[in-house]
């Protein structure tokens, strides 16, 4: 047995550690070590002496209890700690979804969030939320018994969040489908024009609501590889019971770092929403200019923004001229089955952005 070819990380895998403008990395630009031992005077001593040997299977109880503390009503019993969201969503696949089972899924989307279900044999029904600010789409595919309804908010490709009027909507219509509700909220926490953060998907229902997250794009720190779930117990033992067969547990090392940047988590986010803030303008200014030939929907959260460019010319074409004519990487939209579209991360360094956004639209404009 196969699997597809996960496009994205193909493509970005391809060419990102020789390419001198990547805008395909959609996490804000990573800290440093250093930056961390500056908030804990504690840190280094901790660190050299961390015998490097197995870690605790859910994680550290001490990194838990940090992240809890963002989940109301939750405690460090109802947090498991994953080598990023990425596993924690394919162990939650593996947990809750069956050959047969329905499964609804936002769209366009980062591709595991719908692949593996469907590896796994399910009913994928894509919602493109794009279309249906109503909601009447979505409470169509909902009508029938559905096994999982899977939400990414803030959206990965378009920087779409939705409000928590609209979440409340989408946890009510899958409950009653008799669905989990699964929200991968890697981009969540921090957002643009006084657009207010939505509350994690879990403060909106104890019983079928379910949180992915990490450190790896918000809180600029993807080399910890940690993430989490935030789930009913019966839920998190499914999937220690899978972990057990792919990664054991969760490296020492990364819960010690990881608890002081959560500990820390305003110092972190501040630092990052500042270089984020600055880059959100450049990109609206960048897309206001040259709107003759792209059209934007301004990202209200996260660190990614999905353009559509009105050159003739497919988006693999377009994304491989751009790398090696202008030496720029981002994500072509056939990666997330739209064309003429393509996905940026604007949480780089602020002059690679430019740099980037300016070689983008000379190369776009000229084939006018």
């Amino acid at each position: 047995m196969t699997i597809p070819t996960f496009l994205v990380e193909r493509w970005i895998g391809k060419y990102e550690w020789t390419i001198p403008y990547d805008l395909a990395e959609t996490g804000v630009f990573p800290l440093k070590v250093e930056e961390l031992y500056a908030m804990d005077s504690t840190l280094p001593e901790r660190c050299a002496a961390c015998q490097l040997d197995y870690g605790v299977n859910p994680g550290r109880a001490e990194l838990r209890a940090a992240i809890a503390e963002m989940y109301p009503d939750k405690t460090a019993d109802d947090i498991l700690i994953t080598h990023g969201a990425i596993e924690a969503n394919w162990l939650l696949m593996h947990a809750l979804v069956n050959a047969g089972d329905r499964v609804v899924c936002t769209w366009p989307v980062y591709q595991q969030l719908w692949q593996i279900a469907a590896y796994l044999g399910a009913d994928i029904r894509k919602w493109d939320f794009r279309h249906d600010t109503d909601f009447t789409n979505i409470r169509k595919l909902l009508e029938k018994p559905t096994k999982l309804l899977i939400i990414n908010s803030p959206n990965n490709p378009t920087g779409v969040a939705f409000t928590r009027e609209q979440l409340q909507t989408l946890v009510e219509l899958g409950e009653k489908a008799g669905a989990w509700i699964l929200c991968d909220e890697v981009y969540r926490g921090i957002s643009y024009d006084d657009q207010i953060v939505a509350p994690a998907l879990t403060a909106l229902s104890r019983e079928r609501a379910i949180t992915a997250m990490s450190l790896s794009k918000v809180f600029g720190l993807p080399g910890l590889r940690t993430g989490w779930i935030v789930a009913p117990r019966e839920v998190r033992e499914v999937c220690l019971s899978f972990r057990d067969y792919v990664s054991i547990s969760p490296p020492k090392i990364s819960d010690l770092l990881a608890e002081v940047a959560v500990r820390n988590r305003h110092k972190v986010l501040e630092r990052n929403r500042e270089l984020l803030n600055r880059n959100h303008r450049l990109l609206a200014e960048w897309a206001a200019a040259h709107r003759d030939f792209i059209k934007l929907e301004i990202p209200q959260a996260g660190t990614t923004a999905f353009p559509k460019y009105l050159a003739t010319i497919d988006s693999e074409t377009l994304g491989r001229r751009l790398v090696e004519e202008q030496g720029v990487l981002i994500v072509p939209g056939f990666c997330f089955e739209v064309e003429n579209h393509f996905r940026l991360g604007f949480g780089c360094a602020t002059e690679i952005l430019q740099a980037g956004l300016e070689r983008i639209a000379g190369f776009l404009k000229a084939m006018l």
